[in-house]
């Protein structure tokens, strides 16, 4: 019985976004979304530090960091990936081709400082991650808490 043009549309429709077996990929988790800070005096530096654990099958590489604000000065920090002996660990091939990245199964950490001079009240800031993840793309962290 032939299909009709609707049902295979529909077909294509569902399969768009959903992985293939077999292939690999990545995928970011961040240990939590959201950092409150409390309540702070105005013009106190911030600290907020993000654990991104992969826990996909491929290597995590975060290509941009997009601060909200420019009171955000977000860092990455990539895993120290455990070697053999002294020998160097061979570079991965998304890593080779496109600077760090974070190995399944390893954690990187977001670190970002937030500088309060000129606000008051309650305030929330962002940063969007953007990744290689083909699913997700983008991974969003929040700092927010009160400068009084």
């Amino acid at each position: 019985m032939a299909l009709g043009k609707a049902q295979i549309l529909l077909g294509l429709l569902m399969a768009v976004g959903q992985p293939v077996r077999g292939w690999a990929v990545p995928e970011g988790m961040p240990d939590a979304k959201v950092f409150d800070f409390g309540a702070v005096e105005e013009g106190k530096i911030v600290e907020a530090v993000f654990q991104i654990r992969n826990v996909g099958t491929a290597d995590l590489k975060i290509s941009r960091v997009i601060p909200s604000c420019g009171c955000l000065t977000p860092t990455v920090v990539y895993p120290v990936v455990p070697t053999a002996a002294v020998q160097p660990a061979p570079l991965s091939a998304a890593q080779s081709s496109g600077g760090p990245a974070i190995p399944p199964g390893l954690v990187g950490t977001v670190k970002a400082s937030m500088n309060t001079a000129g606000f008051t009240g309650r305030i929330e800031n962002e940063i969007r991650l953007l990744t290689n993840n083909p699913q997700s793309p983008y991974l969003l962290l929040t700092l927010r808490g009160t400068v009084k």
